[in-house]
Order: structure tokens, then sequence, then C-alpha cells
């Protein structure tokens, strides 16, 4: 599934619903920036599509667009 299908699939609807916006102050360019980071998989941590990065030592999550991992906010 590529960016655009899993986007329109409704798993990243939670991106848009406006919290996001209302707590990082997200514009709808930087919701949709972050919708395509996270519409494909980690290859650092290992994240599934839809979901934040986690924190490799503590498991935490990695909240926020720049929080997620360089090697996924570069794919293409």
């Amino acid at each position: 599934m590529n960016d655009e299908n899993l986007i329109d699939s409704g798993r990243l609807d939670w991106v848009f619903d406006g919290h996001l916006a209302a707590r990082y102050g997200y514009t709808t360019a930087d919701l949709a920036t972050l919708a395509r980071v996270l519409s494909r998989p980690c290859p650092h941590c290992s994240a599934e599509p839809g979901l934040w990065c986690m924190n490799t030592r503590s498991g935490g999550q990695l909240e926020g667009l720049d929080n997620q991992h360089l090697a996924r906010r570069h794919l293409r």
C-alpha cells in the first residue's frame, strides 16, 4: 500500500482530528507532512505505518513530527 492509499484508508484520520493542531500548533501543511511520514514504516525502530516512532532504549512513543526518526522522515 503506498503513502496515498494509506492516508485515504482512514488509518491516519487521527492526525487530522484537531488534537495535534491544538497541542503542537501544526498547520494543515504540517499535518499533511506528518501523515505522509507516518504512512511509511520506520526503518530505524520498525514502527508500523500509522504509528509514532518508538524510542529504541525506553520503548516510549516519540510524539511529534520533529521527533520521528530521520530515517523515516527522509524516505521517499
